[in-house]
């Protein structure tokens, strides 16, 4: 808004209106524009990552229930598990080529244990037909002193689904030794990702994900 000033050499008037600036200094009046804030265009490797953290939080917001059950935080937090998971993997898994996938499958982690349970005991992975996986795992013949037979066991199947990816989960316990798990028929004859976590019946321990490979599921 302009106000009027009896001294102006500028028609009496100084301040702004609209994107003018009306100013008067030692006597001389100027008109100018009213300087417009630039942002600082991205390069194009910043324009890359942008694009590829967008499509790494799309991609794992399929598995935020998974994540929430298998990271595990400190006391004293400076971030969800969610944006604990999407950093990590933005640093560490994304792959080289992103033509089949965001990340590198193997790298996939869906626990981040603090307090540790033992892994899976040389587990196993197949295809049965009908759309069926079958996970086999032991039990360990040296258990830690915080192995326990009731420990869950969380089976995961990452599959294609539209040009994207979704996440299957199954649950048992350590002592069952066997999840056949039937995932959905849209995956038939489909390559699935598999990946297995164990967490403490208390939910207060966590092991390590386990990548347990690709399998070819059967109709």
């Amino acid at each position: 808004m302009g106000r009027k000033s009896s001294s102006s050499p500028i028609g009496d008037f100084v301040g702004k209106v609209g994107p003018v600036v009306l100013s008067e200094s030692y006597g001389v009046g100027t008109v100018r524009c009213k300087p417009v804030k630039r942002g600082k265009e991205k390069s194009e490797e910043q324009e890359k990552h942008t694009k590829a953290f967008k499509r790494l939080n799309e991609f794992l917001q399929d598995a935020i229930d998974i994540i929430n059950m298998g990271y595990q935080q400190g006391p004293k937090p400076k971030m969800s598990a969610f944006n604990a998971a999407v950093s990590w993997h933005f640093y560490n898994a994304l792959a080289t080529d992103q033509t089949n996938g965001i990340i590198d499958f193997e790298k996939l982690r869906l626990s981040n244990p603090i307090r540790k349970t033992q892994k899976a005991w040389q587990p196993s992975i197949s295809a049965e037909d009908d759309c069926v996986i079958n996970l086999t795992w032991k039990l360990n013949p040296l258990p830690n002193k915080y192995t326990r037979l009731d420990d869950e066991v969380v089976l995961v199947v990452v599959f294609p689904y539209h040009g994207e990816f979704r996440f299957a989960t199954r649950t048992a316990i350590r002592n069952d030794l066997n999840i056949r798990a039937e995932i959905p028929y849209i995956t038939k004859e489909q390559d699935v990702h598999c990946y297995l976590f164990m967490r403490s019946a208390d939910k207060k321990l966590v092991s390590e994900t386990q990548y347990l490979g690709e399998v070819r599921v059967k109709p």
